[in-house]
This record gives C-alpha cells, sequence and structure tokens, in this order.
C-alpha cells in the first residue's frame, strides 16, 4: 500500500520490529485456538484491488487482528505501518477468499490471511479436527517407524504429511499440551513421503547429520516449537496419524 511520505530507514525498521514485536504478543496472549489462529505472512501485502476497506490510526497491529477475526466477512488484513504517524499503524481488510498466491512482497508489511471454516468435517472417535488442516490422532505408544506407519494405516491414516507451506507446525501446540518430545512424521533421508526435499530450516539446529536412510521425527525445541530431526528408524517414538 502506498503511503505520502515514508519515514526515515531507523523510524521503518523501528515499526518493523514493533509491529512483528507485538504481533508476536498477539498470538501468545490471545486465544489462539483453531477458529482463531491466522496465518502469518511477513513482508507482504494484499494487492489494492483486494483491499474492501482500511482503517487508520490503529496503536497496535494486535487490533488490526483481532478486528477481521470478530468480523465473519474478513478473509485477510495486511498491516502497514503509517508514515503520517509514529508508531501507529494503517489496517488493510479484505473480505474475499484470498491465498498466499495472491500475495505481493511489501518490505516492512505483514498479512493475515484467516484459514476457511470446515466446520461440515466430523473426525472418527480418537480423531481431533485441526481447522483448515484435517483430522488428527496422537498416537503415544512408542513404535518404530515402520510400525508406526503401519498403524496410522490401520485407523485409515497416515503419518502426518505437511501439504502446503506453514503447515509443519500446525500440531506442535496439541502435541506438546500432551507432552510429547519426539514423534514420527512421514518422512525418510531428506525428503517427504511425497517425494519433496524437506527445507532446510525446517531442521532442528546441526541436522540431518545421519545416513540417508534414516526416518525423521519432530523434536521439541523449546515450548510449542518442533523441528525435524534425523533418527535411527528403529527408535521407538509416538506419532502423529492425519486423514
Amino acid at each position: 500500500m502506498s503511503t505520502n511520505r515514508p519515514p526515515p530507514i531507523a523510524t521503518w525498521r523501528w515499526l518493523h520490529l514493533t509491529s512483528a514485536f507485538v504481533l508476536f504478543l498477539c498470538a501468545t496472549l490471545q486465544e489462539d485456538r483453531p477458529g482463531h489462529v491466522m496465518e502469518v505472512y511477513m513482508n507482504f501485502q494484499l494487492p489494492s484491488s483486494l483491499v474492501d476497506w482500511s482503517r487508520i490510526g490503529v496503536e497496535k497491529t494486535c487490533l488490526c487482528k483481532m478486528m477481521c477475526q470478530s468480523l465473519p466477512k474478513c478473509s485477510a488484513v495486511t498491516i502497514q505501518p503509517d508514515s503520517d504517524i509514529f508508531g501507529s499503524f494503517i489496517c488493510h481488510f479484505a473480505n474475499q477468499s484470498v491465498s498466499e498466491a495472491l500475495l505481493l512482497p511489501m518490505e516492512n508489511e505483514i498479512t493475515l490471511i484467516k484459514p476457511q471454516r470446515r466446520d461440515d468435517v466430523a473426525c472418527d472417535d480418537g480423531f481431533f479436527l485441526i481447522e483448515n488442516s484435517g483430522c488428527f490422532h496422537i498416537d503415544q505408544t512408542a513404535r518404530t517407524w515402520n510400525d508406526a506407519s503401519l498403524f496410522c494405516q490401520s485407523r485409515g491414516a497416515s503419518l502426518f504429511l505437511p501439504s502446503m507451506p506453514g503447515e509443519l507446525h500446525v500440531a506442535d501446540e496439541y502435541m506438546e499440551e500432551v507432552g510429547a518430545v519426539d514423534w514420527w512424521v512421514d518422512a525418510t533421508g531428506r525428503r517427504w513421503g511425497d517425494d519433496r526435499i524437506i527445507d532446510v530450516e525446517d531442521w532442528y539446529p546441526n541436522k540431518p547429520n545421519g545416513a540417508m536412510t534414516e526416518c525423521v521425527v519432530m523434536k521439541r525445541k523449546s515450548a510449542h516449537q518442533y523441528l525435524l530431526d534425523d533418527r535411527n528408524c528403529n527408535d521407538q517414538n509416538w506419532s502423529l496419524c492425519r486423514k
């Protein structure tokens, strides 16, 4: 989104860091339960053709997010530093369907997209719904990777495999709640089960460091954060099934 006059570079950096920090606080302090979580895209904006209305003079990025969450028609919001009011932001809202592919690169702006609701989905017994991602089951029995895969198949599911960018951490919160430390996912060597190469940034620090034939777990790095680690396929861990 264009503004009349950009502030000095130092001010831009301050606003960017402040908006990112406040946005982090929003995600931490707000009740970001399924149905309230929004996908975050740093340094991207909505194209002007998708913006239905805007609000200026917003003091916190949280307010932009909360306004979109509270409006059923709102599908996404871009948060832009206000060049005329130091420490203030402008919210640009979209009411029509928005996907990541429609966003435009723009430094110092943040776009939040509300996942589409899936209220019509009913999960089988033992499975729980993660909105816009499907039904999941946490298997708390320690199994080898192969046995874990067979177990998921016996439930009409498969080991967890992220199907889109940003979905790797969709279940982290749930695994944290049940005390999971390591859990098998549908990946071996350096590739996902659908033959996609695993992104470097998704690996635990200094990983992978084993054989190309090793299997992969999500390993707890910190509270509510898991990253990928390569393990011997005969190790026994929990697993996450998805269907």
